[in-house]
């Protein structure tokens, strides 16, 4: 699981570049905010992941239990 956020890290990561490059001179947003724009997108992307994996986690508890107690039975 932390190996596909550190991938989807990486692919967000290089899509603001490309966003970057892509941007004429006369267009373009300082870089500044064009960079906590990203920083803003990734945070919530982040959020979204932690609870992901939180409701995961839980889902394998669950899981998990449901195997120990059919197991006992």
């Amino acid at each position: 699981m932390k190996k596909d956020i550190l991938i989807l890290a990486t692919a967000v990561l290089f899509l603001g570049v490309g966003v970057l490059r892509s941007q004429t001179a006369a267009t373009a947003k300082p870089s500044l905010q064009v960079l906590q724009e990203l920083k803003k997108s990734n945070a919530e992307v982040i959020d979204q992941q932690k609870k992901t994996l939180d409701v995961l986690d839980e889902m394998q508890k669950t899981a998990d239990q449901l195997k120990t107690f059919s197991k006992r039975s």
